[in-house]
């Protein structure tokens, strides 16, 4: 059960990568360089990804990306590779959506609700900021604050690979305790 769980939580930030890739990879990144560039430069190296198809489906978006082409949902949706076809379907396929009453009630229309349960001092240090309103406060969809998704997501994948890399020198020196006690 508990190899299950853990394949289960790599296998969601191995989709999240995928699903910025192919929902934002074509949008401007900063100095003429696009999403996909940037979350490729970040070098996400093979061995993070446990599951092969996912693996298949980055190289592809890789090697047309870097052939010239961004491939987008479409070039995978219409693919005559149905292994990809339901990769791509299960990554972007997200049921859930920010429901409107949270975004007009508890949300105060725009405004994180977290916001009002604050002491005051804490209150106007989170509202004012400089002398002006702090942009922070107010509460931004996914796709208008796409840089800190993707960053958030890159940073997700590198804590799963320093983990990785923890957990496997937890074990050599485990086994190297047992050799030596022999």
């Amino acid at each position: 059960m508990r190899l299950l769980v853990y394949y289960i939580k790599n296998n969601l930030q191995e989709q999240a990568i995928l699903r910025v890739l192919l929902e934002y990879g074509d949008k401007k990144w900063e100095d003429n360089k696009k999403v996909a560039e940037y979350i490729f430069e970040q070098n996400i190296d093979d061995d993070l990804f446990e599951d092969q198809k996912l693996l298949r489906l980055m190289n592809d978006y890789k090697d047309k990306f870097y052939s010239g082409r961004t491939p987008s949902l479409k070039d995978y949706t219409n693919s005559s590779d149905n292994d990809l076809v339901s990769a791509v379907i299960t990554i972007t396929n997200f049921p859930y959506e920010v429901s409107k009453v949270w975004i007009e009630e508890l949300n105060s229309g725009s405004v994180n609700y977290n916001i009002w349960n604050l002491p005051y001092e804490e209150f106007m240090g989170h509202i004012i900021k400089r002398g002006e309103i702090n942009p922070e406060i107010y509460y931004t969809p996914e796709e208008d604050d796409y840089k800190k998704l993707i960053d958030d997501v890159l940073d997700y994948l590198k804590l799963r690979k320093i983990k990785n890399m923890i957990i496997l020198n937890q074990v050599d020196m485990q086994s190297r305790i047992q050799i030596s006690k022999w």
